[in-house]
């Protein structure tokens, strides 16, 4: 949660929800969903950097 938004990892992209779900745009998700392997999806984390407003 950021900002009283969620963010999660999806199968094909990025999500984000607001009251209502919606794809999160992302620059790298081609990059990221066409190189991952599926096998190891377990072992995924995120974390937000509020200094710079990301989300890695």
């Amino acid at each position: 949660m950021v900002d009283g938004r969620a963010f999660w990892f999806g199968l094909d992209r990025f999500w984000a929800f607001n009251g209502v779900v919606e794809p999160l745009r992302c620059d790298v998700g081609d990059y990221v969903f066409g190189d991952i392997n599926r096998g190891q999806v377990s072992k995924i984390t995120a974390v937000h950097i509020g200094q710079f407003g990301e989300m890695w």
